[in-house]
């Protein structure tokens, strides 16, 4: 069963030769009227959660911080 997850959680580089691993990040969004304060937490138990930033509460400067975020390998999981 662990196998099966972890094939699950790889993507094939555009070669299709090689592995690329994903990574889950999980982020925070502190909502306000004017503001949003984002903090990070990679994946692990161990792992520090860190102050990202405070963006204002405009949803196109929300879009452009997830896309900053994220990338190909990264999965992200939004709270």
């Amino acid at each position: 069963m662990v196998a099966a997850k972890e094939r699950a959680r790889t993507l094939t580089t555009r070669n299709g030769d090689k592995r690329i691993k994903t990574t889950d990040k999980y982020i925070g969004l502190d909502v306000h009227k004017d503001t949003t304060v984002i903090t990070i937490a990679e994946e692990g138990r161990q792992r520090e959660v860190r102050l990202y930033g405070t963006i204002s509460s405009d949803l196109h400067a929300l879009e452009n911080t997830l896309r900053k975020l994220g990338g190909e390998a990264i999965r992200p999981h939004v709270a």
